[in-house]
């Protein structure tokens, strides 16, 4: 959620939702007025198709009953073809007698169904019409099936003859075209075991619908539900051989969606995607694309590059506009402020080099003048306090011209300034002479001038003891410079005889104990058969970083 796009697209997705719920609701709405319509109109094509059926039979029937009281037996042939030809409908009319025997036809009777019998068998005076379904076999004049109604002519109670019209099945094609209404489900007619007579259907399976039905199939409506959420509504008709039925397809509001996708959800999704698409597009190239470079500048600016500027930015908007205009601005007073540090400091280092020279080339003169007032001296307790002022004058001469030499000019390299203190106090002790052998081991950070000027005393105090009295007649001295986080300790160990010990000078204990406290550290001697160490141990004050 860090990223401004995706913000962008979920205030999009807010804001829209109430127009998604909305079409989300309209959809619903829609799909149950569309699938109600189409319930109505299905049911509206089977009444309309049920209405005809009705009608050509009560045609067929008037045509019979009118026909058979004024029928000729004379011209029964006769009468009965011209029949025909004022009624294209009727395949053949056949008048018979009680038994079904063929006393005159429109047209020769070849072959007799099968189904005959059930036709005459269901005649009775208050019945006296009844219509099955026959199928012809081995007649190519007669049609694959027909609806044969007949009309039974009675005297009194007893049957005396049989008037049939014999119809092609097909004639109710053109029926249920007519009637259909559209947006309607199918709509065909079968015969009892579900068997298509006519019309088109191509859904269920009426023939495993059939055996579920109950006996009364043909005495009334029934409304069923398949497996597949189909709902199938069957008619009765006129003959007891076929039924109307109607299907209507039930469809899901997913599945109707898709197929009305401009006018369901699909749509809003669409303008939707687009939309944060859009969003996305818009605030990378108007926001973040400005942003990233001023980020790839100030990153460079604050690496180093005191050149780097964001410069002029391609259609920003006025606020990104403003912001890399006050960047550049800031840029530009922190480079002027900093080429002014800069030459400041350049010219205080220049000047804090030349002090720390002068104080060298002053101390430098002081040295010289003690060594012209050691020449003129012949008592010895006064030579030797020359030389020990000369050695400690020179150790802080040492310190100054480390500081100055050095590239950061606060700091002093610890083992450097022993590498130049050593042979210059081995020439004045006369070390080589007696010797004597000297290590250091330094394992700590550049000191502050103000903390090594009384370590380098310290050292020249205790090594001018080790030297006079320690290891006089040869030996070893071990010179230290330790640092464990802020802790320092500064060792100066020798190999000579501690019964030698006794003679250290009050003055040199005196001056090492004033710098021990000067640190804020102590001083510590021990004494042992392998030698003598002196040490001081301080904590270091806190530092600034070194450049």
């Amino acid at each position: 959620m860090r990223d401004l796009r995706v913000r962008f697209g979920f205030i999009l997705a807010l804001a829209l939702l109430p127009l998604l719920i909305f079409e989300f609701w309209r959809s619903s709405f829609e799909f149950k007025q569309d699938q109600r319509l189409i319930h109505d109109n299905t049911e509206l094509s089977a009444q309309l198709a049920l209405s005809d059926i009705y009608d050509n039979f009560e045609t067929t029937r008037s045509v019979l009953k009118s026909t058979a009281s004024v029928l000729a037996k004379d011209k029964c042939n006769t009468d009965l073809s011209q029949l025909t030809k004022e009624y294209p409908k009727f395949h053949n009319l056949i008048y018979s007698d009680s038994v079904g025997e063929v006393l005159c036809a429109a047209k020769p009777v070849r072959s007799q169904p099968e189904q005959a019998p059930i036709l005459f068998k269901s005649l009775s005076p208050e019945t006296p019409f009844n219509s099955v379904v026959f199928s012809f076999k081995g007649d190519e004049t007669a049609p694959e099936r027909v609806i044969a109604t007949a009309y039974g002519v009675y005297s009194g109670r007893e049957l005396s003859g049989v008037f049939v019209a014999v119809e092609d099945i097909s004639f109710m094609h053109a029926l249920l075209q007519n009637s259909r209404v559209e947006g309607s489900g199918n709509i065909a007619v079968f015969d009892p075991e579900g068997e298509i007579l006519i019309g088109d259907w191509d859904t269920v399976d009426m023939k495993q619908l059939a055996k579920t039905l109950p006996e009364t199939k043909f005495s009334g409506n029934h409304r069923l539900t398949t497996a597949t959420e189909e709902t199938v509504i069957i008619l009765p008709t006129p003959s007891q051989s076929m039924f109307l039925a109607t299907s209507i397809p039930d469809e899901n509001i997913v599945s109707w969606n898709l197929l009305n996708p401009f006018t369901s959800v699909f749509l809003p999704l669409l303008a939707w995607v687009f939309g944060f698409f859009a969003i996305w597009l818009a605030t990378d190239q108007l926001i973040l694309a400005h942003l990233r470079r001023m980020q790839s500048a100030t990153l460079d600016f604050a690496k180093g590059n005191k050149e780097r500027r964001i410069g002029k930015l391609k259609n920003p908007p006025r606020a990104i506009l403003t912001l890399g205009k006050n960047f550049d601005l800031m840029a530009d007073k922190i480079s002027e402020r900093e080429v002014e540090l800069s030459d400041s400091l350049d010219e205080k280092e220049i000047l804090l080099r030349e002090i720390h020279h002068r104080v060298k080339n002053n101390l430098q003169i002081i040295i010289s003048l003690l060594n012209m007032q050691e020449r003129k001296l012949t008592d010895q307790e006064g030579l030797t306090a020359i030389i020990e002022t000369r050695n400690r004058i020179n150790a802080i001469a040492l310190v100054h011209r480390g500081l100055y030499e050095s590239q950061d000019l606060r700091y002093v390299d610890m083992q450097t300034f022993l590498d130049r203190l050593i042979p210059e106090l081995s020439l004045a002790l006369a070390i080589h002479r007696k010797e004597i052998f000297i290590e250091t081991q330094v394992d700590c950070l550049p000191m502050e001038a103000d903390t090594a000027t009384p370590i380098v005393l310290f050292i020249v105090e205790a090594l001018t003891n080790s030297v006079k009295h320690g290891v006089s007649e040869g030996g070893t001295i071990t010179i230290s410079i330790n640092q464990k986080n802020n802790h320092v300790t500064v060792a100066i160990t020798d190999t000579g005889n501690s019964a030698a010990k006794n003679g250290v000078s009050g003055t040199g204990t005196k001056l090492m104990n004033g710098f021990a406290r000067q640190l804020g550290g102590k001083m510590n001697v021990k004494k042992s058969p392998e030698g003598y160490t002196v040490s001081l141990s301080f904590k270091l004050r806190k530092q600034k970083a070194l450049k």
